[in-house]
C-alpha cells in the first residue's frame, strides 16, 4: 500500500515536469525553425501547441500573422490569437494587443483600450508595456500629456533592461523629448 502511495505521489509529481519539458521541445524547436525563417515549420510546431491552449505558441502565431511571417499578413488572425494569449495571462500578447489599439491595426484605434492591455501587462512585469505607457504619457495618446508620469513608466522600464526606455531616460531632463521612430 505504501508503494503504491509512493508510486502515485511521485507520478502527480513527474507527471506536470514531464509535460512541460514535452511542451518546451516544440516551442523551442519552433524558435530555431523561426531564426531560420523555415515558417511551415514553425507553424507545423506551434498550431497545435495553441491550439491546445499554450500561451505561448497563441502570442507567436499572432506575431506571424501580424508580421506576415510565412502566412499573410492578416490582423484579424493576429488579434484573435493575441487575445487568445492575452485571456489566459500572457504579458507579451497583452502588450501586443495594447500596440493594435493604439495604433489601429486591425482594429478600431482605441486608446482606452491599448492602454487597458499596457496596464495589465506592465503589471506583471513586461518591460515594454511599461515603456509603452510612458510614449502614451509623452504623446497625449488617451491621457493628457505628463512629462512625470512619461518619465516613471520610463525608468521602470528602464530598471529592467528596456533598451528603447534607457536611451529615451538619457534624454529626460524635466520634459522628455522622444523620436516616436523608437517605439517598440
Amino acid at each position: 500500500m505504501k508503494q503504491h502511495i509512493k508510486t502515485l505521489i511521485a507520478g502527480g509529481v513527474l507527471a506536470p515536469v514531464l509535460i512541460g519539458m514535452a511542451m518546451r521541445g516544440p516551442l523551442e524547436d519552433g524558435y530555431a525553425a523561426y531564426q531560420r525563417g523555415d515558417y511551415a515549420k514553425v507553424m507545423r510546431l506551434f498550431r497545435p501547441l495553441a491550439d491546445q491552449g499554450n500561451a505561448t505558441a497563441q502570442n507567436n502565431l499572432g506575431v506571424m500573422y501580424r508580421d506576415g511571417s510565412g502566412v499573410s499578413r492578416d490582423y484579424a488572425q493576429a488579434f484573435a490569437w493575441f487575445r487568445k494569449s492575452a485571456d489566459l495571462g500572457n504579458a507579451t500578447a497583452q502588450n501586443n494587443l495594447g500596440v493594435m489599439y493604439r495604433d489601429g491595426s486591425g482594429v478600431s484605434q482605441d486608446y482606452a483600450q491599448a492602454l487597458e492591455w499596457y496596464r495589465k501587462a506592465a503589471d506583471q512585469g513586461e518591460a515594454t508595456a511599461l515603456f509603452n505607457r510612458g510614449v502614451m504619457y509623452d504623446n497625449r495618446r488617451g491621457v493628457s500629456q505628463d512629462y512625470a508620469q512619461a518619465f516613471a513608466w520610463y525608468r521602470k522600464a528602464a530598471d529592467l533592461g528596456n533598451a528603447n526606455a534607457q536611451s529615451i531616460g538619457g534624454l529626460i531632463q524635466g520634459e522628455v523629448s522622444h523620436n516616436e521612430s523608437c517605439i517598440a
